[in-house]
């Protein structure tokens, strides 16, 4: 964890509702897919996470969801510097890669950049998103792609308006569907209809999204979770979440959890 300053190249809107960032740290950073970072927000005392979605070098791209004040304040500087904590949080992994524990196992590894080689490597993985969720998904969809895995990307929105990163998955050696509330269609009955619920999987969505994907999935894999955060990096405890092995922060121990780990009825 570092705080950093960032120059800001861009700030466009992407969708009616989601700006994209891009910001050069003055130092390289490595950042794994799935973590995040907390960023300052000018007149205000609590910093605001965001996923970053994307990279270029040592440029970082980050999607945003203007929902509340501090956001749309974000969503308006168009230059200068920005402040920020990170990289948070413990990310994705990769099938074939054993994360060995998301809630932080004394030796794992996971969290500092090291997991532990899995029992058998696996080639293919399924990469549902819903909404803003999408945008973490993204540089784990790129980095999949990287690392020779068939991959299978499920992304669902409102609408056709809100739909985010279409070009940049066209642009992907893998298979992306795309689906929409307004059409009467969703990430969960996607899955299913397409017969993927068996593949090592990797989401982030909506809260019924990732309790409904949770039901469908006969395979192993992980889930980031949404909610809100204080510091970003374990200390206020503001971010914790039930889970079968006690109480977790979102923060420190995840975003990043594994199936079956989340008492997803405490987070209704």
């Amino acid at each position: 964890m570092k705080i950093t300053d960032f120059k800001i190249l861009k700030n466009e809107w992407v969708s009616p509702d989601c700006f994209e960032l891009s910001l050069e740290p003055w130092e390289d950073l490595d950042v794994r897919p799935g973590q995040f970072l907390e960023l300052s927000v000018p007149g205000k005392t609590l910093r605001r996470p965001v996923s970053v979605c994307g990279r270029d070098g040592r440029i970082l791209r980050l999607c945003v969801r203007a929902a509340g004040e501090g956001t749309v304040i974000l969503s308006g500087l168009k230059n200068g510097v920005i402040n920020a904590i990170g990289p948070l949080g413990n990310g994705f992994s990769l099938p074939g890669k054993d994360p060995c524990c998301t809630s932080g196992a004394a030796g794992c590894g996971h969290g500092s950049g090291m997991y532990k080689e899995g029992s058998a490597a696996e080639s293919r993985l399924l990469i549902v998103g819903g909404g803003i969720g999408c945008a973490p998904l993204l540089l784990l969809a790129e980095e999949a792609v990287k690392a020779g895995l068939e991959v299978t990307a499920v992304f669902g929105f409102r609408d056709r308006e809100h739909a985010l990163f279409e070009r940049e998955m066209k642009a992907l050696a893998l298979r992306s569907i795309y689906c929409f509330d307004s059409e009467g269609d969703d990430a969960v009955s996607v899955v299913r209809r397409e017969g993927l619920t068996d593949l090592p999987f990797r989401a982030c969505g909506p809260l019924p999204m990732m309790e409904g994907l949770a039901s469908a999935m006969s395979s192993d894999g992980e889930f980031s979770v949404e909610t809100r955060m204080g510091c970003g990096f374990g200390a206020c405890m503001g971010c914790s979440i039930r889970t079968v092995s006690g109480m977790k922060r979102v923060c420190k121990d995840g975003p990043v959890f594994r199936k079956g780990e989340i008492v997803w009825q405490s987070l209704r």
